[in-house]
């Protein structure tokens, strides 16, 4: 299965570069992604192209999955991003062999502002994302709300591709031939996204 990791926002509520605002000691992003190679998985990353500090900071870590997205289409929103982002893996990765095919292969999407999520909630639905069918969704949820991160079915790309504006994945769900199923875990951390200052430092003390 193929992760890819929004980072491409502006951080417009909070007021300034939130992923590189520290938290528990490193950076936002930093502590984002330690939570994801805890649990073996190392995500592809989306970020603006007119970002350079934090690209640096990228960079600089062991990930070479790094996509810089055009300023002009991250600016339509997350849809526009994913849809970008999952044109040029295509373009990127081989096709000859199956299991590098994009369309091939289930997408979990997920949120670079959300680093409250255990490794073992990533680890559980990393080996779920392997057993979805071709239209199928599944999303974790946390006392009957649904959360993040979004996995898709192999046989979606296609419909995630065609996203646009600020909605990412949410059109599709809606979809009457789609079926939407809920993973239920004791995991708050699904539901947590930082936005604003305020969030930031409820996190910390969580």
């Amino acid at each position: 299965m193929l992760w890819i990791l929004l980072a491409a926002g502006f951080s417009r509520r909070f007021g300034s570069p939130k992923l590189l605002s520290p938290f528990r000691g490193k950076p936002l992003i930093e502590a984002t992604l330690t939570a994801y190679r805890a649990a073996g998985i190392e995500p592809f990353v989306v970020i603006r192209d007119n970002d350079p500090t934090l690209a640096s900071h990228l960079t600089a870590q062991p990930s070479e999955k790094l996509f810089c997205c055009p300023t002009d289409i991250a600016a339509e929103g997350m849809g526009a991003s994913l849809s970008w982002a999952l044109r040029t893996l295509s373009e990127r990765m081989s096709t000859d062999a199956e299991d590098a095919n994009p369309a091939r292969q289930a997408l979990a999407i997920a949120l670079a502002d959300m680093p409250l999520i255990h490794p073992e909630t990533l680890s559980h639905l990393n080996v779920l994302g392997t057993t979805l069918s071709p239209r199928q969704v599944m999303r974790p949820s946390y006392q009957g709300k649904s959360g993040h991160p979004v996995l898709f079915g192999p046989g979606l790309t296609g419909l995630m591709k065609s996203l646009g504006g600020d909605e990412g994945g949410k059109s599709i769900l809606r979809r009457p031939d789609i079926q939407v199923t809920h993973w239920p875990t004791e995991d708050a951390g699904v539901l947590f996204d930082i936005d604003t200052p305020a969030d930031l430092k409820v996190s910390q003390e969580l």
